[in-house]
């Protein structure tokens, strides 16, 4: 029985696959790559030759009855996507349906466990352990006012999703604009980038904060986020991730945060502005 693997793989640093998947790739008859001049660069590094074929968004009906085929024929592919886990807001997870449609148990899908810009972004935010919602890419016009009202209006559920750079500023006025008509103008917004690369950053605070964040830091790079709409110095699919916290959440921090500084500094007649709450995380390996 042939077996197609849905390999997870770094989703910048190089270093963060498995033995496993390792493996797997030096062992399986061909590779299905998002782009296979990117994932020549992670084989190379860890000496692996197998054969790759290109499987991407805008591959036919034609090249998934290829794989099929190949299939049939008892060989073992590996899926693999440019970075993270395949099928997961990526186009792989058509490739496993029509599969599973063709083959059904004439063939084993094996996922091989590995990064995910979704998990890792939620892991060093510090949101509590309850229910989130992950949206994927938000739509470019139909359907995106709804998916924005469902955010202001959630009070217990917390939302990720993903963004390009140059839509950024547009979808921060966005969420300024729902939170403003629920009255919840200081809920939190987590912006994260270049997760496990040399220039990660995640920041945090409310939509008028992040707004307002480069003109008060320097960056890395040497380059403004926001400012006169300026993109970043980096290759078009880079990505942000957002994390929307949900209201009860923002609540119970700001209460929490008052009553802290109360007790620490007792001579300060009031608490100290809990709106302003920017981090900037910087990582260098």
């Amino acid at each position: 029985m042939s077996t197609l693997y849905v390999v997870g793989t770094p989703i910048g640093n190089l270093e963060d696959i498995t033995f496993r998947a390792v493996r797997v790739l030096g062992e399986v008859d061909l590779i299905l790559c998002e782009d296979t001049r990117t994932s020549r660069t992670l084989l190379n590094k860890y000496d692996i030759k197998t054969p790759t074929m290109s499987f991407h968004t805008h591959s036919g009906l034609a090249k998934i009855d290829k794989i099929i085929e190949m299939l049939k024929e008892g060989k073992n592919l590996a899926l693999i996507t440019d970075a993270g886990t395949p099928a997961i807001s990526d186009p792989g997870s058509l490739l496993v349906s029509k599969v599973r449609e063709e083959l059904g148990g004439d063939v084993e899908i094996k996922a091989v466990p590995g990064p995910s810009a979704l998990t890792s972004a939620l892991s060093i935010v510090g949101l509590p352990d309850h229910q989130f919602t992950f949206i994927g890419f938000l739509p470019h016009k139909k359907g995106r006012e709804t998916i924005f009202n469902k955010i202001a209006d959630a009070d217990k559920e917390s939302f990720v999703f993903y963004e390009s750079t140059h839509r950024i500023e547009k979808t921060l006025d966005s969420l300024k604009e729902h939170f403003e008509k629920v009255e919840t103008p200081e809920r939190r917004v987590y912006l994260a980038r270049e997760l496990t690369k040399m220039f990660e950053e995640c920041l945090v605070g409310s939509v008028d904060e992040l707004r307002i964040a480069p003109a008060n830091m320097t960056w890395n790079m040497g380059y403004w986020m926001f400012k006169d709409k300026v993109g970043f110095l980096s290759s078009e699919k880079e990505m942000f991730g957002f994390i929307i916290q949900s209201k009860d959440f923002t609540e119970l921090l700001k209460t929490q945060f008052e009553a802290m500084w109360q007790i620490s500094t007792p001579l300060k007649p009031e608490p100290q502005n809990t709106d302003i709450f920017i981090k900037k995380v910087k990582k260098r390996d």
